[in-house]
């Protein structure tokens, strides 16, 4: 439920803050508020205890905390977020909001693992690759995953592209053993 809600909210503020040319801004904003709910205990507690307070004294609070930090818009969104009890979901709204704002731009997140670190002339050529199959710009992360023995995988939202020597070799085994 929670996701469903953060991708809902996450796509109405993208349609208020692209019209006010703000996306970007309320990107960081919302990296941030999510920043400080994952590393504050107190702030996460606030966000996801609703009862504490009264509407007027929690508005106070997030004026208090971010009236000087936060653009307004997105000052405005925490207040609405508290108000409907969905604080709590600040930091899955902030993931949302993120691959809203991509998926706006045409941008396909990618994370890249490897047995050992690639060269940035070597993801270059394979965010090409990708971006070419899938008719978006590609913004990968990239991870090390030792165990790969080489080669690489590559997760694209919920597939696996699996290009990695010990896949090869697993699957090698497999065939030699049906053979």
């Amino acid at each position: 439920m929670s996701q469903v809600a953060a991708k809902r909210y996450s796509k109405a503020l993208l349609l208020l803050a692209g019209e006010e040319g703000i996306a970007d801004r309320v990107l960081d904003d919302l990296q941030a508020v999510a920043k400080l709910f994952r590393t504050s205990r107190e702030f996460r507690t606030f966000a996801e205890t609703s009862i504490m307070g009264s509407a007027e004294k929690r508005a106070a609070i997030l004026d208090e905390l971010f009236r000087d930090k936060l653009h307004p818009r997105t000052l405005r969104f925490l207040h609405f977020a508290d108000h409907k009890g969905r604080l709590g979901l600040i930091a899955d709204i902030a993931a949302a909001f993120e691959r809203v704002v991509d998926e706006e731009r045409g941008i396909l997140p990618a994370v890249i693992t490897s047995a050992v670190p690639l060269t940035d002339e070597q993801v270059a050529a394979l965010e090409t690759r990708l971006g070419e199959r899938f008719g978006k710009s590609i913004a990968s992360t990239r991870k090390l995953d030792p165990s790969l023995i080489g080669g690489f995988r590559v997760q694209i939202g919920d597939n696996l592209y699996d290009y990695s020597i010990d896949t090869q070799l697993r699957e090698l085994n497999r065939e030699l053993v049906e053979a």
